[in-house]
């Protein structure tokens, strides 16, 4: 198969995580199918050709590991932590679960029960549903604009024959990436793998890639009303796709304009008192993207507090940021990557996400020095180019 492999030894602890992922998934669903990728990856670890969930758990048990499922839009997969004697057994059973699923019915019912019910709790999380609101608009008529569990209707219809079918046509060597960390010998780890791998056929259909998402021409919104203490809304601004350049000055900007002493935060929290919530996330995937920032304030708040982040869009366009702002903001990001790559299991994923991505895994090690280069400049150039007031996509869940 074309499977990507990519290895890293850390030799401080006897342990390995094993993250292996799969393009595609969410971003290849449909109205009528909405949620089947999470509902198969749900129902994949509860049975296989040669082991029952039972079997599965007790084998987990024995290896002191548990297995994790990585759901994205761009892509799907798990990943695993384990003492390095006990790999060659937990790549067999990790290897077995995305392989021979045999998607048992009762087993199916139980998981689609979870996702019905997360579907209704979801309306209750403020800022999660007001991102499922946001990006109904902003990727209207696109997969990334679906809900994230599905709906209902899209949701019961789906049984084991649709997820196995489903799962042979995404769980496909010539998809996959596997990346591995922690204390090993590369050669060792491929040895295994391309051992276990062998004879693995392709399902005759693959699922063709879809287009890239339209971005919005105007302003475009969608709210919902709930009784609620407070309001949450999310306004995006059309951006990059996750190949870009342009990210890494928009990274930039992110951490410039959000959080405590950000530019965004201070205009509409720190000296104005609206929001109790103001963040920013450059949100760049494979086949489109937004800058958005985040508001969460009291329901009579809510339109005070976008015409003020206008007002600051506004004098950005005119004066720029200062550079002092945007240094601290260089600053923040180059001391806190460093602490999220701490663990073998966030540097296993982020590995195997950036080569799923096609940014390659290169890019993870270089991301700091990529960051260190973008000058003050840059970064003013990219908030003057993407931050439009005239044209974003608003997701308002308002409190009353």
């Amino acid at each position: 198969g074309g499977a990507s492999r990519w290895v890293e030894g850390m030799p401080r602890l006897p342990v390995r995580s094993v993250a292996i992922l799969f393009s595609g998934g969410r971003l290849h669903e449909t109205e009528a199918n909405a949620g089947i990728s999470r509902l198969a990856l749900a129902s994949m670890g509860k049975g296989t050709r040669s082991r029952n969930a039972l079997r599965l758990a007790a084998e987990m048990e024995s290896f002191g590991c548990s297995l994790d499922r990585v759901m994205d839009d761009d892509y799907l997969g798990l990943s695993i932590g384990i003492l390095s004697r006990f790999l060659p057994g937990g790549l067999d059973l990790i290897l077995d679960v995305i392989r021979n699923p045999t998607f048992p019915p009762e087993e199916v019912e139980r998981e689609r029960r979870v996702r019905l019910s997360a579907m209704e709790s979801l309306k209750d999380q403020a800022m999660s549903y007001a991102v499922t609101l946001f990006r109904e608009v902003a990727f209207a008529g696109h997969a990334y604009g679906l809900p994230p569990f599905g709906s209902p209707e899209s949701v019961q219809g789906l049984g084991t024959k649709a997820l196995a079918s489903w799962h042979a046509s995404l769980f496909r060597p010539d998809r996959m990436v596997v990346a591995v960390a922690g204390d090993l010998h590369s050669e060792a780890v491929q040895e295994m793998l391309s051992e276990r791998m062998a004879q693995w056929p392709l399902a005759r259909h693959a699922l063709e890639d879809p287009v890239s998402a339209k971005p919005v021409e105007r302003i475009v919104a969608r709210a919902e009303t709930r009784r609620k203490a407070q309001t949450f809304q999310m306004v995006g601004f059309p951006a990059v796709d996750v190949s870009s350049e342009e990210n890494y000055p928009l990274d930039l900007l992110q951490s410039t304009v959000s959080g405590l002493g950000g530019t965004f935060f201070e205009a509409i929290r720190g000296k104005r008192g609206l929001a109790y919530v103001v963040g920013a996330s450059n949100m760049a995937k494979r086949l489109g993207g937004y800058f958005v920032v985040y508001l969460g304030t009291s329901p009579e708040k809510e339109e005070e507090a976008r015409e003020i982040l206008l007002g600051e869009v506004a004098k950005i366009q005119s004066s720029g940021i200062p550079e002092e702002e945007i240094l601290r903001a260089r600053s923040y990001i180059l001391g806190t990557y460093p602490i999220a790559l701490q663990t073998h299991s966030a540097r296993a994923l982020t590995y195997a996400a950036a080569e799923i991505q096609e940014r390659g895994m290169e890019e993870v090690l270089a991301y700091p020095s990529r960051i260190g280069a973008v000058s003050s400049g840059q970064v003013v150039e990219a908030a003057r180019r993407f931050l439009t007031p005239e044209r974003y996509a608003l997701g308002v869940l308002r409190g009353s």
